[in-house]
């Protein structure tokens, strides 16, 4: 601030991109400090992964002896993860209102979606009414599974973590530790709730119910947990022996786990048929809503390629046709449909390059293809050796810095990151 006392103070969009980018690896680079210098995690590059997957909310974690951290580091992982499921630069504006009329720019660099719900006039409104949503979900959540039995410490931290789609636990065997249908079930409903979009719990409040069960995004999205949960129940009861609530109950956790990449575990998929590994894949893919805590594509650019698809099959039928895309009755604008098209090949393409940077570290094909995707997507867990009931600690070193990169690109939506790589965003032009 002493440096820029008579610098112009306007934040411009490039502005924007550079300090979320740069505030999210300085936060990990801090946030790696507790695990390093209490020498808990006495590998830098081991450190910085496991800050990095706590902040960007992925919960992959490098650490096998969980359960010997001390309260104190059990806590830090947790809210590390709280605090980045809506974003440090989110609640920088929230709590510290210093940037003036460059929130604007802040929150639409770090906000994830294709569109932003201005929820309030001023950007900063805006957050402090998703943060309070946030706070909310988190004491409730709390709550209930302290009734169901968790310590009032497992409970906040499970919270944490949930609230913000992360999947940091308190115990090695993750929510299996407690074998409690109860708490999957409300875990599960918690999970759900965090990956749809925070200004839909702005419309219960205004009671705008009807606009909420309309609203495309949602069905899409929970229709998808449904039928990959379903598709996988049957699995398990026909193939794997399970009795029907076990199989509906471990694969509606495992399947919204992964969904709204989250990555709290109670079964090991792994062991699953192969079939269902492709499901999983799709699931950390696909994501959760926009607007949320949840990574991946997200659910409103599934839905609107899939209409622009659908279209197209039309148009060979009727070419003159006027077939316009429509999500929640109003018609989508042409340049968000060009820019979905852009963001979900880039995305294919990114993750394409992930997987085969990985496999050049000596990572097999099938663990790389479960890392990508669950790095890129903020997940957690991948497959195979790096899978549900596993850590990622056996990760070559240059493989962890892969991984961590594609948790920031992931987590800031790949653009808000990678522009940064362009020669235009440096010209002075």
């Amino acid at each position: 601030m002493l440096l820029s006392k008579n610098a112009n103070s306007k934040v411009t969009r490039r502005d924007g991109y550079l300090i979320v980018s740069l505030t999210w690896l300085l936060f990990t680079i801090f946030g790696m400090m507790p695990y390093y210098l209490g020498g808990y995690i006495p590998n830098i590059t081991d450190a910085f992964f496991e800050t990095m997957s706590g902040f960007t909310t992925t919960g992959s974690t490098i650490v096998d002896n969980l359960e010997s951290f001390p309260h104190g580091m059990l806590f830090w992982r947790s809210l590390t993860q709280w605090i980045g499921g809506l974003g440090i630069v989110i609640f920088t504006i929230a709590v510290l209102p210093v940037f003036g009329g460059g929130t604007l720019q802040l929150f639409s660099a770090e906000s994830t979606g294709v569109v932003h719900d201005k929820i309030h006039p001023k950007i900063s409104s805006t957050a402090n009414t998703i943060w309070i949503v946030y706070l909310v979900l988190t004491v409730i959540q709390t709550i209930l599974l302290a009734f169901g039995g968790m310590s009032i410490f497992d409970a906040v931290c499970h919270s944490f973590a949930t609230t913000s789609t992360g999947g940091y636990s308190t115990k090695q065997n993750s929510i299996a530790y407690w074998n409690s249908a109860y708490i999957e079930y409300v875990i599960i409903i918690f999970m759900l709730l965090s990956s749809m979009n925070f200004s839909i719990y702005f419309l219960c409040m205004k009671r705008k119910i009807s606009k909420i069960i309309h609203n495309t995004e949602i069905k899409w999205f929970i229709g998808s947990v449904l039928v990959i949960t379903l598709a996988i129940m049957f699995s398990l009861y026909f193939f794997m022996n399970y009795d029907l609530e076990l199989a509906f109950r471990a694969s509606l956790f495992q399947v919204s786990s992964i969904h709204t990449s989250c990555g709290f575990i109670t079964d090991d998929y792994n062991l699953w048929p192969q079939y269902t590994w492709f499901l999983l894949i799709f699931a950390m893919i696909a994501g959760g809503c926009t607007g949320s805590t949840a990574g991946g594509i997200k659910a409103y650019r599934g839905a609107v390629i899939y209409k622009n698809i659908r279209n197209e099959f039309k148009k060979l039928i009727h070419p003159v046709a006027v077939l316009p895309i429509r999500m929640n009755k109003e018609v989508v604008p042409f340049n968000i449909v060009g820019s979905v098209k852009t963001f979900i090949i880039f995305y294919l393409a990114v993750f394409a390059l992930g997987w085969f940077l990985l496999i050049c570290t000596g990572v097999n094909i099938t663990d790389s293809l479960g890392i990508t995707a669950s790095s890129i997507g903020n997940t957690g867990p991948g497959l195979g050796t790096y899978g549900a009931i596993f850590t990622w600690s056996g990760l070559p070193v240059l493989a962890k810095w892969i991984a961590s990169f594609l948790m920031l690109i992931g987590r800031l939506e790949l653009f808000s990151v990678l522009i940064l790589f362009s020669p235009a965003f440096w010209s002075k032009q």
